[in-house]
């Protein structure tokens, strides 16, 4: 192979790899749970590659719409490729196929580059051009951060990491209502942000009250930047019943202690070591950002 340019190193590394079953994991990317607990569920089992959910969906007017001849819709999400899950062999070898494919778009970013944006992009389409299931996580990410003090503003709800959950336990199947705990902590802009405060970095986190990644009501809750970080905004009046000139969707959004996030249905934490380990980088956090 010739050598690869930074945005292709991740494709080269998937083709290069004598591991036919892989979880990629960005850098900047903490794990929150066993990266092996992926391989045994629901979404895995039908095309052998998952994706999870990036910030913003498609526009209608990108030309790699006209280049597939299909209409621009919402059902699926563009990927956030900082943690992947993908059998080369899935498909019957076609997926291996797709890593190809995508490869060579990669290579060729100069006409490709125009029509996507770098290498999350390449996997899905990959999976439309050859007509297979693209697979994405159950859940969309939660905006992870705290409540920061910038300048002179007031304090205010700074989503700096992307909390991605995990996948549905085969146990999980018959289940509509299971919620996966956090998998990934992605710190996307946690790495460019400074003078964050102490104990505040990762200690809440926001996202629409129904979060599902096929929520047809999510129209409503678009996640946007504001300045050094994002967040999950309504649109509209709230959907909860009884809230006055609402919608009665249901949509709406929330933030919460991220220790919340570790709760099962039954209100106990899940696991009390992650969240408190958790809090625990916070410290290392502020001191390698004041340093």
């Amino acid at each position: 192979m010739k050598q690869a340019k930074r945005e292709e190193i991740k494709l080269q590394a998937f083709l290069s790899s004598q591991f036919t079953e892989i979880v990629w994991i960005d850098t900047d990317n903490l794990p929150l749970a066993d990266p092996n607990d992926l391989f045994d569920s629901v979404e895995y089992s039908i095309s052998h590659a998952v994706f999870w959910s990036d910030l913003n969906k498609d526009h209608p007017d990108n030309a790699i719409w006209r280049f597939l001849a299909r209409p621009c819709n919402d059902e699926d999400w563009p990927a956030e490729t900082g943690q992947i899950v993908f059998d080369k062999r899935g498909n019957n070898g076609l997926n291996y196929a797709i890593l190809l494919m995508s490869n060579h778009m990669m290579e060729d970013s100069e006409f490709y580059g125009n029509l996507m944006y770098g290498d999350k992009d390449t996997f899905r389409i990959g999976f439309y051009l050859l007509g297979l299931q693209y697979v994405k996580a159950p859940r969309v990410f939660s905006a992870l951060g705290g409540y920061q003090i910038y300048g002179e503003s007031t304090e205010e709800n700074c989503g700096h990491t992307m909390m991605h959950y995990g996948l549905t336990p085969l146990s999980q199947s018959k289940n509509p209502s299971y919620h996966p705990k956090p998998a990934f902590a992605h710190m996307i802009l946690t790495k460019h942000s400074s003078n964050f405060q102490l104990d505040k970095v990762f200690s809440h986190f926001s996202r629409p009250i129904l979060d599902k990644s096929d929520e047809p009501t999510l129209i409503r809750c678009p996640a946007r930047w504001t300045g050094p970080c994002f967040a999950w905004e309504l649109q509209g009046p709230d959907g909860l019943k009884g809230t006055p000139n609402g919608f009665e969707d249901g949509q709406g959004t929330i933030t919460l202690d991220v220790r919340e996030a570790w709760r099962d249905e039954n209100g106990r934490l899940r696991d009390q070591e992650i969240p408190e380990g958790l809090l625990a980088i916070q410290k290392a956090m502020v001191e390698i950002n004041t340093s």
